[in-house]
């Protein structure tokens, strides 16, 4: 396979991976605790479902969060950015957790629901 083939292949998956993220994080705004065991059960099931490491999830969850930056109409240069630990399982569940805020407070901005803003993103992404 061609090497620009073999880059959208894995522009695509993260993508899609991106996609299966934002559902553990919609999962987790509906729970409300940062430490429920949703959490780190839902990106194990994204990680098997697409075979793909917990490194290359936390790239997943960082292309989120320019997605729902951009659905939240939200400023990136003012936004906090996150910290991404060394361990990636911890980053991993960490960033779901800050994605959680940080959709609540786009979709507080844009004066919408969630929902509405996990729509937009996925639509970013589908963009992208």
């Amino acid at each position: 396979m061609p090497r620009l083939e073999l880059a959208r292949q894995a522009e695509t998956d993260l993508t899609g991976l991106a996609a299966d993220a934002l559902g553990v994080v919609l999962v987790a705004t509906g729970l409300g605790s940062s430490t429920t065991p949703a959490i780190p059960f839902g990106l194990t099931a994204a990680m098997a479902r697409r075979a793909v490491s917990a490194q290359v999830v936390v790239e997943a969850l960082l292309v989120l969060r320019r997605a729902i930056l951009e659905a939240g109409e939200l400023d990136a240069g003012t936004e906090p950015v996150p910290l991404v630990v060394a361990e990636p399982d911890v980053a991993a569940v960490s960033l779901v957790a800050y994605l959680r805020g940080l959709i609540e407070r786009a979709a507080s901005v844009a004066g919408v629901s969630s929902e509405a803003v996990a729509a937009r993103a996925l639509e970013q992404l589908a963009a992208d």
